[in-house]
């Protein structure tokens, strides 16, 4: 009896090998397996191995059998679906990654998704060709090699790349590499080749790239005039240039400000000493008209003619660094306030402490002074922004919510949003199949990380021939003649056979069962499975399509278009007309294909403010020419090739109203304009490219236009005269703003004359209309509400007293003509009716003014 109640049973240790502690741990397994069963004791003192041969120390330990508690609560790594396992992977770092794709060929495919190596930080590294080229085959993006080392290797060749953003700050490569890189590249936005060396094969390379809109040419070396060429006249679409310490010519500079890209937006031009003058920095702000972040710092010969200069023609300026230019004034510093959206200035260095606080008490609250030392202008890296370039993380951060540690979390919150739909789950020998299209080709598509695929009805889908060259994408190495499906549990005859296989594909959906992922606690996991897994009515799929709609309604587009993916019917609803009527995608980047997409859902007011499109072309290869039911458009401040605006534009045929501010126009885009009969409203602000052949279509085929702005269009003196005297007599509101030497009197008097209907006009930066425009105003306009005649200063300001004759007249806009003392004689003259200087900037065609910014000419856009 004492044997059978023994708390503890001790394991004699014999026959153990000190001198092999391997055999002596596989004769301590072997002598469990045989004594179980037999002992009915919880806990046994089993011998451990030993730390070294004659230690005792450890010779027995005490080891516990409990009886577990039997769930089916297991978690099966296999059995998660691929969407599941794409959000953990996504918080690993790219070292456990490569460990995890070595795993089998399922984990292989899922981890080479492009999803996962998009951004890659490579700073302060040493690689070589071969890892760069793995990397950009799996689809990186934006790459991050500041201050790496790339050692030589007899392979220079780079395979073609996906890569937009490629910064190379103080990074060690050799000159071939480079190009053999920058030629790899087809769609690159934002380059960084700061302080490395240069020459005319590197910058042939940079200027192919068309799209290019930031260049950091910082401290770089070997940039000669005939870089400088290839730099100004080949990227036209340039918003951000940093040339800043490159040991330029004087004849470079001037090049560089006389032929600069007209899109300019920020500029670094700090550290032309004795080669950067006022006559330069005139040429400079004459041409690039939209510079808002200027730097000429360190330039010595810099006086207050530059600040004039700056005043006159930079209106959207908004910051401007002087550092150490010793010439400048505190006086002429102190006008800068009068530009409208200036609001930082970088002195220093230049002014005393006394004069800054001069400025100070000048400036007041809205313009700061000295908060930039160093330049940001297309630099990738700002600030403390070191896991990031151009406002990209690059490095993996894991958030204080999503730690590997609350997995768990993550997975309850799954629970209780209901049953999911999963992605097709493959086994461990299989590659992934994702789309199946009807005719049983092109099984083979991208893992999508968000929205759930289908689930094939035979989970026997596999491919035939396929290499195990795991490095080429899987569109690659698979081929239609590949694939083939095979029916399982299922005997029919040959043309059964032949019907199926030729008939659409059945799809079935499984939802996620939760109850095998998580442990299962109070039988509450358990209680779920069973009621997601019941037969009991669905009473959403018995809801009409028209209640649906409505419940759709208040969805978000990238909701519907999840929803999209989860069948036919859902498909068919979510894709209705009435949902997609509106669409709202400003400030996003896209690609051509899903700008199609969208326009054939049937959308009538898009808004694409500050739009990136890229591709060069709306329309399939293989689809024929289809017209769009877009109506009101507006591509403000958009970054679109001509090609693709060709398209775009030849795909409407009812536009109303249309906004193309600041894009690059030709002959051939006009010419698709002048097919909507209908459109009323042209906004054409800061556009290039339109010549007298433009301006023929304009004002002979456009006949229904209402409402127009060709302000600031750089047009030449012969196209101001003929749209003077061509311009149709339906036009209500019109701006001709910034024709300074092109718009006289005799132009005015020809607009007035044949537009008799018109309510707005804006004249404002003419310098050379007179007295004689204003009674040519008074006499013909005889509807005007709102005039403008702002900075044009060869009018007398006791002209503008006979405006009071027009008797429905309100607004009468000034600026930069008479003083505040003048402006209260005036205002005494014309009487209380009429308001002075009310609106800055003119509102006439734009789809957006003032705080309005969910709306494109009074209609909504965001849902």
């Amino acid at each position: 009896m004492a044997t059978t109640k023994r708390k503890y049973t001790i394991i004699a240790q014999t026959e153990l090998d000190h001198e092999n502690p391997i055999i002596n741990g596989k004769k301590i397994q072997d002598r469990l397996k045989k004594s179980k069963g037999k002992t009915k004791s919880k806990i046994n003192d089993v011998p451990t191995l030993s730390r070294w041969p004659g230690d005792v120390s450890n010779t027995f330990q005490r080891y516990t059998n409990k009886n577990k508690v039997k769930t089916d609560a297991k978690l099966n790594f296999c059995q998660l679906p691929d969407e599941i396992i794409l959000i953990i992977l996504s918080y690993l770092n790219k070292t456990s990654l490569v460990a995890f794709i070595q795993t089998c060929r399922r984990n292989r495919a899922i981890g080479y998704h492009p999803s996962l190596w998009r951004r890659i930080d490579m700073s302060y590294r040493r690689v070589d060709i071969e890892q760069i080229n793995s990397l950009l085959q799996r689809g990186t993006m934006t790459l991050k090699m500041y201050q790496t080392t790339i050692q030589d290797s007899t392979l220079t060749y780079i395979e073609p790349s996906a890569l937009c953003h490629l910064d190379l700050t103080s990074a060690i490569l050799p000159t071939e590499l480079l190009i053999n890189l920058l030629s790899s590249c087809n769609s690159l936005r934002k380059l960084s080749l700061e302080s490395l060396p240069l020459n005319y094969n590197i910058i042939e390379k940079i200027v192919l790239h068309e799209q290019l809109d930031t260049l950091n040419l910082a401290m770089c070396t070997g940039l000669t005039f005939e870089c400088c060429q290839l730099i100004t006249n080949k990227l036209s679409l340039l918003r951000c240039l940093n040339i800043a310490w490159t040991e330029l010519t004087s004849e470079s500079v001037k090049y560089i400000c006389e032929t600069i890209s007209r899109c300019i937006e920020e500029l670094n031009i700090s550290g032309q000493r004795y080669n950067l003058t006022d006559d330069y920095i005139q040429l400079l702000v004459r041409r690039a008209l939209r510079l808002r972040v200027l730097d000429i710092s360190d330039s010595v010969l810099i006086t207050d003619q530059s600040i004039i200069a700056l005043r006159q023609h930079s209106r959207l300026l908004a910051h401007l660094s002087a550092s150490r230019c010793y010439l400048l004034t505190p006086a002429a510093l102190i006008t800068l306030k009068l530009l409208p959206a200036f609001t930082i200035l970088d002195i220093f260095g230049t002014l005393a402490q006394i004069s800054l606080q001069q400025l100070y008490n000048e400036f007041g609250t809205r313009i700061r002074l000295n908060m930039c030392l160093f330049s940001n202008i297309a630099r990738p890296t700002t600030g403390i922004q070191r896991t990031s370039i151009w406002g990209l993380r690059t490095r993996l951060i894991i958030k204080k919510n999503m730690e590997p540690s609350k997995v768990k979390e993550r997975y309850q919150a799954l629970k209780h949003q209901g049953p999911t739909r999963s992605l097709t789950r493959c086994d461990s020998t299989d590659l992934i199949p994702q789309v199946v299209s009807q005719n049983q080709i092109n099984v083979h598509s991208h893992i999508c990380p968000r929205a759930p695929e289908v689930l094939f009805e035979s989970r026997t889908t596999y491919f035939n021939g396929i290499n195990d060259d795991q490095d080429r994408p899987l569109s690659a190495r698979v081929s239609s003649a590949s694939i083939t499906r095979q029916l399982s549990n299922v005997t029919l005859n040959d043309s059964k056979l032949s019907s199926i296989v030729n008939s659409p594909l059945h799809i079935r959906y499984r939802p996620i069962d939760l109850s095998s992922i998580l442990p299962i606690k109070d039988n509450k996991m358990r209680i779920y499975a069973s009621l997601t897994n019941s037969k009991q009515i669905d009473y959403f799929n018995s809801l009409s399509d028209e209640l649906i709609l409505t419940i759709l309604r208040y969805l978000p587009r990238a909701s519907l278009a999840s929803m999209a993916q989860v069948c036919r019917r859902l498909r068919s609803l979510t894709y209705d007309p009435s949902l997609w009527c509106r669409v709202d995608m400003s400030r996003k980047h896209i690609e051509s294909c899903y700008l199609r997409d969208v326009l054939l859902r049937g959308t009538i007011i898009l808004k694409m403010y500050q739009t990136t499109v890229f591709g060069n072309s709306i329309y399939s290869p293989n689809r024929n020419t289809w017209f769009t039911k877009l109506q009101f458009l507006d591509l403000t401040l958009a970054t679109i090739s001509s090609d693709c605006l060709l398209s775009l534009m030849s795909a409407c045929r009812s536009l109303r109203k249309l906004s193309l501010e600041t894009l690059p126009l030709n002959l051939s885009i006009f010419e698709k304009l002048a097919l909507n009969s209908h459109l009323d409203t042209l906004n054409l602000t800061m556009c290039t490219g339109i010549d007298l052949d433009c301006c023929s279509i304009l004002t002979s085929q456009m006949k229904h236009l209402r409402y127009l702005n060709l302000g600031w269009t750089q047009l030449s003196d012969q196209c101001v005269h003929y749209i003077c005297r061509t311009i149709q007599s339906s036009i209500e509101q019109i701006t001709l703003t910034g024709f300074r030497q092109g718009m006289t009197d005799e132009c005015v008097e020809n607009l007035t004359r044949r537009a008799v209907r018109l309510r707005v006009l804006d004249l404002s930066d003419s310098s050379l209309i007179t007295d004689k425009s204003v009674t040519s105003v008074i006499h013909s306009c005889l509807y005007l509400e709102q005039v403008a005649f702002s900075r044009c200063y060869a009018i007398a300001p006791i002209a503008y007293a006979s405006l009071k004759q027009l008797r429905h007249l309100v607004s009468l806009d000034i600026f930069g003509v008479v003083d505040e003392r003048g402006l209260q004689k005036l205002h005494s003259l014309l009487g209380s009716s009429i308001s002075l200087n009310q609106q800055r900037f003119s509102y006439v065609a734009r789809p957006t003014y003032g705080l309005r910014r969910t709306s494109i000419w009074g209609l909504r856009t965001r849902s």
